[in-house]
């Protein structure tokens, strides 16, 4: 009956062992927040703390190997182009006093103040220079350059036609009286007034003719020109009388020097002269109506074909 009565006070006992061993407040204990100190002025505000500085490994190993800076060099030049028109290149600088300059192997004289000034004659192309610069103690300096002489081009005229029916076409034209010229690679030259011709020799179908001008300083002038040979058929002129009381005439007549003559009577070849391309021919007729056919071939096998009639009357 005891043990009865005292039973919610014994478990509200073990309820506050328990929150006091864990640490909890309880609920009618008011927590007291700690104390901050005030700053001695009420209108002054904390400082705040500054942040720490970081250095980047990177930046702290490049620091670490950073080279010395290069010396500035005793003899400096003023700019000089890397292509030039001129042959004769101006070459102006400055070193300290008391130094030597040598461009090429060659002394350049310096003035007291370290000035100087010198004049190279450029080759076409890429020219190398090379300046020393000498002292005393065994100093030495060198430096090198590279300038590119590319002489302006000729003046250069080509005059050509744009067909042709002949072997052999003339080229003309203009250029300077100093100049040397290529025709298809065979030097010519022009007459004191500029003026030059040259024959070349033509291939059947498109030829091309490259004219190639070279100044004395070296310049270079290129023109091409295209020519389109179609080669004719050979003339042919053959004189034939019509009509003969003998079994036996006589033809002649001219054509091309190089051409082969073929001549047919009455369908069976004859033989025939040729010279110079003039030729003749003994034939044998029969009596009545014969055939005559000369034909002409040249060496492109162009044909030219003669075909007449001869009547040989032996009644009288």
């Amino acid at each position: 009956m005891l043990f009865t009565k005292c039973r919610p006070a014994a478990f509200l006992l073990v309820f506050i062992c328990f929150i006091l061993l864990a640490g909890c407040t309880l609920p009618w204990q008011k927590k007291t927040p700690e104390k901050q100190a005030a700053p001695a002025n009420q209108n002054e505000t904390a400082p705040a703390a500054a942040p720490a500085k970081t250095v980047r490994p990177a930046v702290a190993a490049a620091a670490a190997t950073a080279l010395p800076r290069p010396k500035p060099a005793a003899t400096v030049l003023e700019p000089l182009p890397a292509v030039t028109a001129q042959q004769q290149l101006e070459v102006r600088g400055k070193t300290k006093p008391g130094l030597q300059v040598f461009i090429n192997n060659l002394p350049v004289p310096v003035e007291a103040n370290g000035t100087f000034t010198t004049s190279l004659e450029l080759k076409p192309g890429t020219n190398q220079l090379q300046i020393n610069t000498l002292g005393k103690a065994g100093f030495k300096e060198e430096q090198k350059l590279a300038i590119t002489y590319q002489p302006p081009p000729p003046h250069l005229l080509v005059v050509a036609p744009a067909t042709a029916d002949a072997e052999t076409v003339t080229i003309s034209g203009q250029a300077s009286p100093e100049d040397i010229l290529y025709v298809n690679s065979t030097p010519t030259r022009a007459d004191k007034e500029g003026r030059f011709s040259a024959p070349v020799r033509l291939k059947p179908g498109q030829n091309e003719i490259t004219v190639l001008a070279v100044s004395p300083a070296g310049g270079h002038s290129e023109v091409k020109k295209k020519v389109l040979f179609n080669p004719p058929p050979p003339r042919l002129a053959v004189i034939v009388p019509s009509e003969t009381r003998s079994k036996q005439v006589t033809i002649s007549g001219i054509t091309d020097e190089n051409a082969v003559l073929v001549l047919y009577v009455n369908d069976s070849r004859s033989e025939i002269n040729q010279q110079s391309g003039q030729f003749s021919a003994t034939l044998q007729l029969q009596e009545g109506l014969n055939v005559i056919s000369v034909q002409a071939i040249n060496k492109w096998g162009k044909k030219t074909e003669y075909n007449s009639t001869i009547y040989c009357d032996l009644t009288s």
